[in-house]
């Protein structure tokens, strides 16, 4: 499957869907909710569509004359064999698991992801703390197997090295886990200071610093514009291929990094303006002097 050399030339069945034509954009189903949804979460195979509110309720549709209602606490997941996850966010997180009834619940530490893969026996829970804990689907219990602090690692490792830091410290909490697409000994964490991949091993870490005069996504109004700043990691999106991926930062940019270049990213950019990472010497001095002379 992931060799090149068993690769085979599959038909391209998608030549009568490329025109315009073809598609029709356009509302399925209304449904009426309270302007309080938190999450969303889609099974394909049942056709289930769960929403979580903000006031702990989960609403579950399926065909026509399909509902059910669960009152708890949101952000919900659906694993391979249709069960249902959901993951409270408070001071200590609880982990619920429906198959369609309830069956059992685990809690955790503060945590700010789930992340569920139909290759995987485990659910990983990333935490406020930076670690990741996982959730045995076969036993239906805590496992203990974890994974440490990966980003705090990391920074440890480049100060032991001699390697001065160009910016101030950030939170090490862990944002996000995803699974690699293609290798499933692969995944990546995404903290508030960087990306990394692992194999429970630090392979690579993808940080991105801005330049001194580079106006990242919140233009060149900013007070520190002429120093280094570290951009804070809000989410990561990984491209099917497993080659590439975006990571979406708290300033409002974009990056999109290849998976074998941890030195830079290929673009960052903003919804309207490219290259945002980069130094632009004369737009720099026109705000510059805007700023001089109001």
């Amino acid at each position: 499957m992931f060799s090149k050399q068993h690769e085979s030339v599959l038909a391209d069945l998608s030549t009568d869907l490329r025109d315009e034509e073809d598609w029709k954009v356009g509302s399925l189903k209304a449904f009426d909710f309270p302007l309080n949804v938190t999450t969303l979460a889609i099974e394909p195979i049942s056709g289930l569509l769960a929403a979580g509110t903000a006031d702990g309720v989960i609403h579950i549709f399926g065909r026509p004359g399909v509902y059910s209602k669960i009152n708890c606490l949101n952000r919900l997941k659906f694993d391979s064999s249709n069960s249902l996850f959901r993951r409270s966010t408070s001071f200590a997180s609880s982990l619920g698991v429906w198959r369609p009834k309830y069956v059992t619940s685990a809690r955790f530490d503060q945590t700010n992801s789930m992340t569920l893969s139909p290759s995987h026996t485990h659910v990983f829970l990333a935490t406020q703390n930076g670690d990741i804990k996982t959730y045995d689907l076969t036993c239906l219990r805590k496992s203990p197997y974890s994974m440490p602090n990966l980003w705090k690692l990391y920074e440890q490792k480049m100060a032991s090295s001699g390697m001065p830091s160009l910016t101030l410290p950030t939170p090490s909490n862990a944002v996000e886990a995803v699974v690699h697409p293609r290798n499933l000994d692969l995944i990546f964490v995404a903290y508030a200071g960087g990306v990394i991949l692992t194999d429970l091993n630090t392979i690579r870490a993808y940080e991105l610093v801005l330049s001194p005069g580079a106006p990242g996504g919140a233009g060149y109004g900013t007070g520190d514009i002429l120093t280094h700043r570290r951009m804070m990691v809000a989410s990561i999106a990984v491209h099917p291929s497993g080659h590439f991926f975006a990571a979406g930062y708290a300033d409002g940019s974009i990056a999109f990094w290849a998976v074998e270049d941890d030195n830079k990213p290929l673009l960052v950019r903003t919804l309207d303006s490219l290259d945002v990472n980069l130094v632009h010497a004369d737009l720099l001095e026109t705000h510059s002097q805007v700023l001089q002379n109001p």
